[in-house]
């Protein structure tokens, strides 16, 4: 495995909330720093990890399925409820 040496740096501004919720989200993924959990999260998101999909993307399809089987849990109430009269 080859490793390439980092030249570049990138850096941005944060508000303390913004930061905070930096620190947690990299807590609850296990990463050993911000910078860590910030390079992998961008790198992911660019670099098609994900299927091609972002985040943001993905949560979307989610919550047409779960839309979906919201509707299909109401048809099938509305069954049983004539089944059942």
């Amino acid at each position: 495995m080859q490793f390439s040496t980092r030249r570049r740096v990138v850096y941005f501004r944060v508000t303390d909330e913004e930061y905070e919720s930096l620190e947690r989200a990299c807590v609850a993924d296990g990463a050993h720093s911000v910078s860590e959990f910030t390079r992998a999260s961008v790198l992911r998101s660019i670099d098609g990890s994900l299927g091609g999909a972002s985040a943001r993307q993905i949560l979307q399809r989610i919550e047409g399925a779960l839309r979906s089987v919201h509707e299909d849990v109401k048809a099938m109430h509305t069954t049983m409820d004539l089944l059942l009269r």
